[in-house]
């Protein structure tokens, strides 16, 4: 981690690579990650 950016952003270089992550989206993200894994969805037949 270099640094963080307009107290959003997450600044990481890899070697030559540099990146630029949004706290935001990547908070957003490992919630619906998380929910997915441990939700279940009960399926209701179609009625016809």
């Amino acid at each position: 981690v270099v640094g963080q950016f307009n107290l959003g952003f997450i600044i990481g270089k890899l070697e030559q690579d540099l990146f630029i992550v949004d706290q935001h989206a990547a908070d957003e993200k490992y919630n619906f990650e998380s929910l997915s894994q441990s939700t279940t969805l009960n399926i209701q037949p179609l009625l016809q």
